[in-house]
């Protein structure tokens, strides 16, 4: 899964939406987005609902979307057991659907 600032500019091509019109959605700045689809800052958190909103995300999207903002306030031990763990899921799953 891509780290919250790729996820987010992604959402923005696949929505064709400029960074300035998520920053008056949102009510931030043009510049604010901008650091954060850069990986340079991250949003508060309890902005990140309405991040969520602005993009118009529902069901699995918009929790992948707050599960990613949320790692961003982790310490990096746990953004690397995440990491670690979201792995070995995906073989689990790769080797659960060749034995079918």
């Amino acid at each position: 899964m891509p780290g919250f600032a790729e996820l987010l500019g992604d959402l923005l091509k696949e929505r064709k939406l400029s960074q300035h019109a998520l920053a008056r959605r949102v009510g931030t700045s043009q510049a604010t987005v901008c650091q954060v689809v850069l990986g340079r800052t991250r949003p508060k958190l309890s902005k990140i609902g309405k991040w969520a909103d602005a993009l118009g995300l529902e069901g699995e999207a918009r929790a992948s979307f707050l599960e990613e903002a949320a790692l961003t306030h982790a310490p990096p031990e746990v953004v690397e057991l995440v990491e670690r763990l979201r792995s070995d899921l995906d073989r689990c799953r790769k080797k659960t659907r060749v034995s079918h």
